[in-house]
């Protein structure tokens, strides 16, 4: 058998591995868009628990103070960065599975738990982007979350990542067991205590 014909099978799973994902990014990033609008409505209802208010009491009367207040872009808040991060967990968790199952494992019944893993692996690589991407959805809102002290006012997305990256606050709520402090402290009396302000207020 010639060296042609050995890697023909490779070359047709590449070939179809690059359509499918192909595929597989033209729909997420059609669902993420469609989705966004009620996206940003549901975080924007768990947000306002912080400042107990009743602006977006629901779907209805979300969508008219949303247009009323933002026009038809505050439906669409947050979205760059979701949309990146949803994207980029993809490629790479596609990524993964193929190379692992077509190369490393080849029985089938495994090959679950390859996806199972890589989507896992993803999805902790790309968090940052859904900590901006909310964060972003509630910000310089009527919201007290998106609002100082609670949360700092972004000009953009990149902004808000580039600030949230100086308090190292990118990773924050991605434990599932335990939440922890990461911004600046001061000692006093022997303990340190969390300073909030330059966590709250960028520096210029």
């Amino acid at each position: 058998m010639s060296n042609e014909q050995t890697l023909a099978p490779f070359s047709f799973r590449r070939a179809k591995f690059a359509r499918t994902l192909t595929n597989d990014i033209a729909a997420q990033a059609a669902a993420i868009i469609a989705s966004q609008p009620f996206n940003v409505i549901a975080v924007r209802m768990m947000a306002q628990f912080v400042g107990a208010e009743k602006i977006y009491s629901g779907v209805l009367s979300s969508i008219g103070h949303i247009y009323h207040e933002e026009g038809l872009l505050g439906f669409f808040s947050g979205l760059m960065p979701r949309l990146l991060g949803e994207l980029v967990a993809l490629v790479i968790s596609s990524t993964i599975t193929y190379f692992i199952n077509s190369y490393i494992i080849s029985d089938r019944e495994l090959h679950t738990y390859t996806m199972a893993t890589s989507r896992f692996f993803a999805s902790a690589i790309t968090y940052p982007f859904h900590v901006v991407a909310n964060c972003m959805i509630v910000n310089n809102t009527k919201l007290l979350a998106g609002s100082p002290p609670h949360m700092a006012l972004y000009e953009s997305w990149t902004d808000c990542w580039s600030h949230l990256s100086r308090t190292n606050q990118l990773k924050r709520g991605s434990s599932m067991l335990w939440r922890y402090y990461t911004g600046p402290q001061v000692v006093i009396q022997g303990r340190a205590m969390p300073v909030n302000t330059d966590s709250f207020f960028k520096q210029l």
